[in-house]
């Protein structure tokens, strides 16, 4: 049984002029749990639009999103959170860290949304991605790639099922990329989560024996603007 189905799902946005484009148009995708794969885009392309309609943060225009067999799409807002935050854990190109909040607080809040507090396990996640020490350590006070790690172990601060990654690696240096992604895929193994990663990095999307490119499952045409139609 697959963990994640989308079928016919359609997004579009408003323009300025009072016009639509069409940023989905997926009929169907498909992901198993424990599996692993690089979904491929160009900025612009669709690919956060595509995670964050598969998390639940947008709903479709039309279509079906199932996760764990309910449907994202029809549930309301309180219910979708919740299955959101029991089933995937999200890693934002952007980390989205709370900057008011120590690394180990980022984790803990992220975990009494839906499973309560679990400091033990909070900390075993830092200390697994190279953190043990900084645990009361703000974002201000952390390097960037130090925030990367600690946005890595809030996505699997509530065990998910899935793990989201909209380019995971896009603000290290070369070394540092390779670092973060195999930590990434490792934890996920470990944690016999699917792992879903969008990227425009080669050196990312050959990382993954399973490896898509995002023209694959989506169905729209740019216009000549360079718009996605």
């Amino acid at each position: 049984m697959s963990l994640l189905q989308m079928t016919n799902v359609i997004k579009s946005f408003s323009l300025p002029n009072g016009g639509k484009v069409r940023v989905l148009n997926v009929r169907r995708f498909e992901l198993t749990r424990g599996v692993q794969m690089s979904l491929e885009g160009e900025s612009g392309s669709g690919k956060t639009t595509l995670l964050n309609i598969i998390s639940g943060l947008l709903t479709p225009d039309h279509g079906q999103v199932m996760m764990a067999g309910k449907d994202m799409a029809c549930l309301p807002e309180p219910r979708r959170d919740k299955l959101r935050g029991e089933k995937i854990g999200y890693m934002f190109q952007t980390f989205n860290l709370l900057q008011g909040l120590t690394a180990l607080e980022n984790l803990i809040l992220a975990q009494s949304f839906v499973r309560g507090m679990d400091a033990v396990f909070a900390r075993s996640l830092l200390e697994s991605v190279g953190l043990k020490g900084y645990e009361k350590h703000k974002p201000a006070q952390l390097s960037v790639g130090q925030q990367q790690r600690v946005a890595l172990a809030r996505a699997l601060a509530n065990k998910p099922a899935l793990v989201l990654a909209d380019e995971p690696t896009a603000s290290l240096d070369q070394e540092r990329r390779q670092q973060a992604l195999s930590l990434l895929k490792k934890l996920c193994y470990t944690n016999r989560a699917a792992l879903l990663v969008v990227s425009h990095d080669p050196n990312v999307l050959n990382r993954f024996k399973i490896r898509k490119r995002l023209s694959d499952i989506n169905q729209t045409q740019k216009t000549q603007d360079g718009r996605i139609s």
